[in-house]
């Protein structure tokens, strides 16, 4: 019986490690600060307006982040997707409320071959960024300090024989990040963390 247990429960370790070979490498975030932290951002006072800066280091490496699709317009289409679902961003207000700053300080994005080729050798895919939150009288009324799990993995990858012959994109992993991001911005200004609906 106590053999039985054992084989069980290794074999549970194997199932769970094997479960998250493909899986994104996530931090663990701390989240002290905004259980008690009260919305900044409501359908009353919503973003009206999305702007990126970025460090001279991340300037440097902008021709060979564009060549592999890194966009901050999609980024910030990204983050607009996400607010609007609960009614936290409008396109043309009749006055503007308050405007999301965003300084990207370091981003990390491989090539579609390094990432589908060689993996994890290449390191991994990530964006850091400082988010601002600015009112409409020019008071800086949140800023924050953000950064993306370290995305080592490829997402949607085929492979034939073994061998990856598609997928693995270095736009498919830069979506991924901004999605990331976007739920994390959407937990900082309204104060708690977003509940995802997981039934089918």
């Amino acid at each position: 019986m106590k053999k039985m247990k054992l084989a069980i429960c290794f074999l549970a370790v194997i199932g769970l490690l094997g479960c998250s070979a493909s899986a994104p490498n996530f931090y663990m975030r701390s989240l002290i600060h905004l259980e008690s932290q009260s919305a900044i951002v409501s359908p009353e006072n919503q973003v009206t307006g999305i702007t990126f800066t970025m460090t001279p280091s991340v300037q440097a490496e902008w021709s060979t982040l564009s060549e592999r699709g890194f966009s901050t317009e999609d980024f910030a289409d990204h983050i607009k997707s996400e607010f609007r679902k609960v009614n936290l961003y409008n396109d043309a207000p009749k006055t503007p409320n308050l405007t999301l700053m965003i300084e990207l300080t370091d981003v990390r994005l491989r090539s579609t071959l390094q990432a589908r080729n060689l993996g994890l050798a290449t390191g991994v895919d990530y964006i850091k960024m400082n988010a601002f939150l600015r009112d409409a009288s020019g008071n800086i009324v949140l800023n924050s300090y953000l950064k993306s799990p370290d995305l080592y993995y490829c997402p949607t990858k085929t492979v034939v024989l073994g061998i990856p012959v598609a997928g693995c994109g270095s736009k498919e992993r830069a979506e991924f990040l901004y999605n990331f991001l976007a739920e994390e911005l959407y937990a900082e200004l309204v104060g708690k963390i977003k509940v995802e609906n997981n039934k089918p």
